[in-house]
């Protein structure tokens, strides 16, 4: 009967690393969408006009990075109008 008891235990125990292992893998991919999100919006900030961007509001951004994207468009339009 214990060794029945002790397969059960570490086959509890495997499913629960793996559940874990695979929320860590959700949240790391998560984060590089983020990560990659943020690339593309500055490479395209560096590549051509930071106002023809997408909508900001639909990227992932983090806010000092949002806000410092909106006074660059700011000052691209004074410069460019």
């Amino acid at each position: 009967m214990k060794f029945k008891e002790l397969l059960m235990e570490a086959s509890q125990q495997h499913s629960n690393k793996r559940h874990d292992l695979e929320e860590g893998v959700m949240h790391l991919k998560e984060r590089l969408e983020e990560e990659e999100a943020i690339k593309r919006t500055l490479k395209a900030s560096f590549d051509g006009s930071v106002v023809s961007l997408p909508s900001m509001s639909s990227l992932f951004l983090p806010p000092q990075l949002s806000e410092l994207i909106q006074e660059l468009a700011v000052v691209e339009a004074e410069i460019y109008v």
